[in-house]
């Protein structure tokens, strides 16, 4: 599977926040604002607790931009330009995804696979105040084929911001709690 990034607007192009797993020293780094552990289930939960399937069934969601794309001048809002991916943002996908191929210790013997923007959507949802740029990248697979990654740039009332805070770490407590492997008796 590809990377899946659920970002704030006013997330930091950095180290910590974005390692560079060849400088990890063995350990297994993401970023925090990486969710591979959401699968359709959650994305729903998530979807219902944020107000934002609400908002669209009622008609109370703006389709600002819906479309197949490949500009790169596509990575940032029509609407508000702090919604927006930077570039650093699409090196730490490529990382991740060279780091899953041969060679994965020595950055300098692998080289990055390229990122192809496919698709953008961008919506303001008007019941929770929320604004989002969605962006579908694809990639090519270390070992053949190819793979979807997803980055999500949303902009959303502070409140929300700590209600979703609190939601990311039980969808991760979650997440593993049920990923664990039962005991047997």
């Amino acid at each position: 599977t590809g990377t899946v990034l659920f970002m704030p607007f006013y997330y930091k192009c950095n180290e910590k926040s974005f390692p560079n797993p060849f400088k990890s020293g063995g350990k297994k780094r993401v970023s925090h604002y990486e969710k591979s552990n959401v699968d359709p289930v959650l994305y729903y939960i998530l979807v219902l607790i944020s107000l934002t399937g609400l908002s669209t069934l009622l008609g109370l969601t703006d389709f600002i931009d819906v479309r197949e794309t490949s500009k790169d001048e596509d990575l940032v809002s029509k609407h508000d330009a702090r919604l927006k991916v930077d570039p650093y943002i699409l090196q730490y996908i490529s990382r991740r995804v060279a780091y899953g191929g041969d060679n994965a210790e020595d950055e300098s013997k692998v080289e990055l696979p390229p990122l192809k923007l496919i698709r953008r959507f961008e919506y303001k949802f008007h019941i929770p105040q929320i604004e989002v740029v969605m962006l579908h990248f694809t990639s090519p697979a270390p070992n053949g084929g190819e793979l979807l990654h997803l980055v999500e740039v949303y902009k959303a009332p502070e409140l929300l911001n700590q209600i979703s805070r609190f939601l990311n770490k039980v969808i991760v407590w979650f997440a593993k709690f049920s990923s664990s492997p039962s005991k047997k008796e």
